[in-house]
């Protein structure tokens, strides 16, 4: 029985130690064009990360970009830094959700039409 336990332990372990280690190793700036696309669909305009990126999953999911540019090179808005904190439990049951956003120096240009709504992107 101590030895099942044991063995059990050690599993445990070397799972961690693998959660740990593996994203550190990933070059996750390959990826790059998928976290564009997700961006992009969610926001609703082309979205461009011209800096680096980082993903953790362990102990809290984390993603962050820097230069992120969003409707074009042209457009002038973006994102200095942008930090994303998530929860393990969603993601073990499949879902990406994040509870914590900073961002660091965002650009938007925002114009308001004469009945008072607010059109983002528009000009």
């Amino acid at each position: 029985m101590n030895a099942f336990l044991l063995s059990i332990g050690i599993l445990v372990a070397l799972i961690l130690s693998a959660a740990l280690a593996v994203p550190l190793v990933i070059d996750w700036n390959s990826y790059r064009d998928v976290f564009e696309a997700q961006a992009s669909e969610i926001i609703g305009r082309p979205v461009e990360i011209a800096g680096d990126m980082d993903v953790r999953i362990v102990p809290f999911p984390t993603i962050e970009a820097s230069d992120v540019r969003i409707g074009g090179e042209e457009s002038g808005e973006g994102i200095a830094r942008l930090s994303a904190r998530g929860g393990l439990g969603p993601l073990l049951s499949g879902e990406v959700q994040f509870t914590d956003f900073v961002l660091e120096r965002p650009r938007l240009r925002l114009s308001v039409s004469p009945d008072g709504f607010v059109a983002w992107g528009v000009e």
